[in-house]
């Protein structure tokens, strides 16, 4: 039972229990959005949702490099020679050379392995992005949650206390209870306005940081959780998954480099059409030829040094994410533990706390007491409830923290 039904029980003011539930239902509308359209709304106004994307095309940009069949851009060259400034014999040489890059043994595999591990380490990023996104929009759910339980309190006891009055005021007519009392009594409706105002304030503001975020306007007011079945870190989680996926394509741009040492060997195609003197047939020729770098090591020393501190920094990226995984898993766990104990405690509490409210308003009603006792047990009695709702929701959001810890999303 809860414990506005015990605030005027005793007073033989059986309608103000309903004004009570109804101002509940009033601030409970049904929720018009699913948690799961907040977070696709949410999703599709943060700012870095095409983050992803780009890096995806990056991959697919390698991929398309590894699939052609010459390494680089192949070059022509046209050179035309006669000696018209000279001895004006008739000389005439016309020369044109292609030059094709070709890939080393084993790069064209690299690049195309740079390119596999770019766009894993893209979606592994879109994962993580959602996974984040969830809990920027469970980080601004319960702070509603709990002003929606404020404000329900809040206008119960402004309800009650309203009520109060008229009680009070018929019974110091009759000389049952003195001037002060009537004082008294509209000295709480006051304060529990006034609450109830400042409890309306906060929802106001909770409401616009959840419509800033999203985009929406309404809430859901329920939510089904549920613990998932495993306590360790599952091996999908979005943030190992990123770090496993950055040392991987750190790995692959390293051994890249090292088939990058030299510089890409060239075939040559040429052709050459010339004649000694005016009058003289034309000779045409044909030629191949192939250019090979040496590939020197100190001009690649720094592409391959900082190539291999990158992966250092992912390798030491993921052992860093995992420990700091396993701890927030065993963090997640002690809290949720501890928000169980609460619930219990709170439960304990609000029962005592309503039995003494019931005993307040009987000898109140038998003039056993005076109206601050019961005030102050009224008073008692909705900060245990609200304990009581705060520690529920506390709970929820443990059991929701520890999911989103192990990885998983609602």
């Amino acid at each position: 039972m809860r414990f506005e039904t015990w605030m005027i029980g005793r007073l033989g003011i059986r309608g103000v229990a309903m004004v009570g539930l109804s101002s509940w239902l009033a601030v409970s509308p049904a929720a018009a959005v699913t948690l799961e359209e907040a977070f696709t709304a949410a999703l599709r106004h943060h700012p870095e949702r095409i983050l992803a994307q780009w890096q995806t095309r990056l991959g697919e940009g390698y991929l398309r490099q590894s699939e052609s069949w010459l390494a680089g851009d192949p070059a022509v060259e046209a050179v035309y020679r006669d000696d018209g400034l000279t001895d004006e014999r008739g000389y005439r040489e016309i020369e044109g050379t292609l030059a094709l890059p070709l890939w080393q043994p084993g790069q064209r595999a690299a690049r195309r392995t740079v390119g596999e591990r770019t766009v894993e380490l893209a979606e592994a990023e879109r994962a993580l992005l959602r996974w984040q996104v969830w809990r920027a929009v469970l980080e601004r759910y319960w702070p509603l949650r709990r002003a929606l339980a404020e404000q329900s309190v809040a206008q119960t006891l402004a309800d009650s206390a309203s009520a109060l009055i008229g009680s009070v005021r018929r019974r110091v007519k009759a000389g049952e209870l003195a001037r002060t009392e009537l004082l008294l009594a509209r000295q709480e409706r006051m304060d529990r306005e006034l609450a109830l105002q400042n409890a309306r304030a906060r929802m106001v503001q909770a409401e616009r940081a959840w419509s800033s975020f999203t985009g929406l306007e309404d809430w859901p007011r329920t939510l089904r959780i549920e613990r998932v079945p495993h306590d360790e870190p599952s091996p999908a989680h979005p943030r190992l998954r990123v770090a496993q996926a950055a040392l991987a394509q750190a790995e692959a741009v390293y051994d890249d480099q090292l088939r990058r040492r030299r510089s890409p060997p060239e075939l040559t195609l040429w052709g050459k059409h010339d004649r000694g003197a005016s009058g003289e047939p034309w000779d045409t020729s044909l030629g191949i030829g192939l250019r090979v770098p040496f590939g020197m090591a100190a001009p690649a020393a720094p592409a391959e040094a900082q190539a291999a501190l990158e992966r250092a920094r992912a390798l030491a990226g993921l052992e860093r994410v995992r420990r700091e995984v396993a701890l927030a898993v065993e963090q997640a766990r002690l809290e949720m533990g501890r928000a169980e104990d609460a619930v219990k405690l709170a439960e304990r509490r609000a029962a005592l706390a309503r039995e003494r409210l019931k005993m307040s308003a009987r000898a109140f009603e038998l003039g056993e007491t005076d109206l601050h006792l019961l005030i102050q047990a009224r008073g008692k009695a909705a900060e245990a409830q609200r304990v009581l709702e705060n520690a529920r929701i506390d709970l929820d959001k443990a059991v929701l923290e520890f999911n989103l810890a192990v990885g998983e999303v609602p």
